[in-house]
């Protein structure tokens, strides 16, 4: 059949990703626009092959083989098939395990079957090599794409370089369409408040007081100034859940910043009354501690969790809550609700 398939390893292409934009390896050094991802990936591989695409493969791993966010976002794209392996910890580090068998079996299934006459292949791993070494002799034309290395060398097993019919560099200009590298600037005070004074480095956007930014000490029950405001949960039907979930999968990219942006809004959109976003307002940087604790669950919904022991790094924290206050500061402005101080 005259047309192209791309099989991609995620742990590849997303590891070589971080090394060239961070510095290494770690996927949580990124931000990926999947949908641009996925259609960058299409357009390329019908101009490299001349060929229609049938279908792109993502291939990765995830805990006890269970999709993350990432993974649901991209199944229900079109022309995208999810193949999860599974993702272990051992020393202190996370490994795949059964990605490149699975790999394997698809590529050779694909030629054996006769269903593409072109295969692009985005990996590293010469654990391939004896499914590519197949596919050739089916009669497919395989193309094998690198990441462009940080270093200026290979990132690529160097047999399956030798084999390949074909051999592309995705390069940093292709790569930062849609991805990039997470700001590891010490603060977002270019989001806060005009009106508000800029939180020093060290600043969680958590709790605050007379005294400076400090962690709020003492029992974990709501003062009762803030009792009364409802959390998200409390405003949203069964309705609303569900079409929440749905534009999570589909339109929510799962950067920290927007992420926090997108609870605010839900959360302002769905208030029976300004009081409360006045209320609210007033107690900048402080987040009421029910809100606080439904915003960061929210959060872990986006991988933000992930490879982190299940904890939330202190950056994305911070971005969560940047990102929270920066859609409250927009509606407030809009409403005329006055700032806090």
């Amino acid at each position: 059949m005259d047309r192209c398939v791309v099989l991609v390893d995620a742990g590849y292409l997303l590891g070589a990703a971080a090394s060239l934009l961070a510095g290494e390896p770690a996927r949580s050094r990124i931000t990926v626009d999947h949908a641009a991802l996925i259609l960058g990936l299409r357009e390329r591989a019908e101009a490299d092959t001349q060929q229609p695409l049938l279908r792109i493969y993502w291939f990765d791993g995830a805990p006890d083989r269970v999709p993350q966010p990432e993974h649901r976002r991209l199944r229900v794209m079109p022309r995208v098939t999810v193949r999860l392996g599974a993702l272990t910890r051992s020393d202190g580090r996370w490994a795949q395990k059964g990605v490149d068998a699975a790999m394997h079996a698809e590529l050779t299934e694909l030629a054996r079957n006769r269903a593409c006459s072109d295969v692009v292949l985005v990996t590293g791993d010469g654990d391939l090599l004896p499914g590519l070494m197949s596919a050739k002799e089916h009669g497919v034309a395989v193309h094998l794409w690198a990441v462009q290395a940080a270093d200026g060398d290979y990132n690529q097993s160097e047999d399956l370089v030798a084999e390949a019919d074909e051999r592309r560099v995705l390069d940093r200009a292709w790569i930062t369409k849609a991805v990039r590298a997470k700001d590891t600037g010490p603060s977002c005070a270019h989001n806060a408040h005009p009106d508000r004074p800029a939180q020093p480095a060290n600043a969680t956007l958590r709790w605050s007081s007379d005294k400076g930014w400090v962690e709020r000490g003492g029992p974990l029950g709501e003062p009762p100034e803030t009792a009364s405001l409802p959390t998200l949960a409390q405003l949203t039907s069964a309705e609303q859940r569900w079409a929440d979930r749905e534009e999570d999968i589909t339109t929510v990219g799962g950067d920290p910043f927007e992420v926090g942006q997108v609870f605010a809004r839900r959360w302002m959109e769905r208030l029976p009354e300004t009081v409360h976003l006045q209320k609210l307002s007033t107690m900048y940087p402080r987040i009421p501690h029910r809100i606080d604790g439904e915003l960061l669950r929210y959060a872990a919904r986006f991988g933000l969790l992930a490879h982190k022991d299940d904890q939330i790094d202190e950056h994305d924290r911070y971005a969560i809550r940047a990102g929270f206050w920066r859609e409250i500061d927009v509606r407030a402005a809009a409403e005329h609700v006055p700032a806090g101080e």
